[in-house]
């Protein structure tokens, strides 16, 4: 018998001996409709947090426990038809947290989406970012020789939704442009859409669109994959 074969029947035993407990046991339907407790759960960098989210009548919250003794450590509800939507840890002590209003998918309701950032015990909570901007402000790295820092892309309807690349310092909120982003061709419309960064948080990569003569037809639009070599200021 071959090894693919012998682990497939082990594995088949394994479930037929779970079928089995489930037969004894009688478990009620009801349980696997049940809905889950947690929506998503991350641990931190460190491995001394647990972040998760959960339901909570018409909410969507958060809550952080030390994971080896499962106390709660914080906290955070944002009010009816609020749901945290994602979450990130930005480094061992601090996380961020992206919330929207959820009513319905067709139901025209404005989402409020709003960045904030706070550290794991509760403290230092900040707004990063209000939909209210008339933008958006995108994470795309941590910065791990800054852990206090993240790179964002930053775009801006009054600017035509350009996006431009920003270092954020996550504990007061301070915004630094950084004038070395990749720049687009003079001639594309809507121009660089998107950044990517190597494993230490260079940006390394830009995506550039262009529309093409006519916008509404989309054979002549192009897409270009800008690389930034190591050692070139270009």
């Amino acid at each position: 018998m071959n090894i693919k074969m012998s682990k497939r029947l082990t594995i088949l035993a394994m479930l037929l001996s779970m079928l089995s407990i489930a037969a004894d046991k009688n478990i009620p339907l009801e349980v696997f409709a049940e809905p889950a407790k947690y929506k998503t759960i991350q641990i931190s960098p460190s491995g001394k947090y647990l972040a998760f989210t959960y339901e909570d009548g018409t909410e969507v919250k958060m809550g952080v426990l030390e994971r080896e003794t499962l106390k709660p450590t914080a906290g955070f509800e944002f009010g009816e038809n609020r749901h945290v939507v994602g979450f990130d840890w930005l480094n061992d002590e601090r996380l961020s947290m992206t919330v929207q209003t959820r009513v319905g998918w067709l139901d025209g309701t404005n989402p409020r989406t709003y960045w904030a950032a706070a550290n794991a015990d509760g403290s230092n909570r900040r707004v990063l970012w209000d939909d209210r901007n008339l933008g958006s402000l995108t994470m795309i790295d941590t910065l791990k020789d800054e852990p206090d820092h993240v790179l964002a892309v930053r775009r801006m309807w009054l600017d035509g939704g350009k996006v431009k690349l920003f270092k954020v310092n996550t504990e007061n909120n301070k915004q630094s442009y950084i004038s070395d982003s990749p720049k687009a061709a003079a001639f594309t419309d809507p121009g660089v859409i998107g950044f990517g960064t190597d494993t230490k948080g260079n940006v390394r990569f830009a995506l550039e669109y262009d529309n093409g003569e006519d916008e509404n037809i989309p054979d002549d639009d192009t897409i270009s994959l800008h690389y930034k070599n190591k050692n070139s200021d270009e």
